[in-house]
């Protein structure tokens, strides 16, 4: 997932797609969290998180998978 964020005091604000949606999320820096609401076109409700640093002794996320990409061959049009 690729989005576009920005910091605006307190705030963090990020818009990206979410299955084919829009999404937003807002961010606030609440002491050594960041609380946020979120949700995406077509819904009728936000969600709310709350994120908390990982100790500095958790383990790393495990590597994360990479696609086989075909290659276009010559002559083909890749739409973007």
């Amino acid at each position: 997932m690729v989005g576009v964020g920005f910091e605006v005091g307190a705030l963090w604000v990020f818009g990206y797609p979410f299955v084919g949606r829009p999404g937003v999320i807002v961010y606030e820096r609440d002491g050594e969290t960041l609380k946020g609401r979120w949700t995406v076109g077509g819904a009728e409700t936000t969600w709310s998180e709350t994120l908390t640093r990982a100790p500095a002794n958790h383990p790393p996320p495990p590597p994360t998978p990479q696609r086989d990409t075909p290659k276009p061959s010559a002559g083909t049009v890749r739409q973007l």
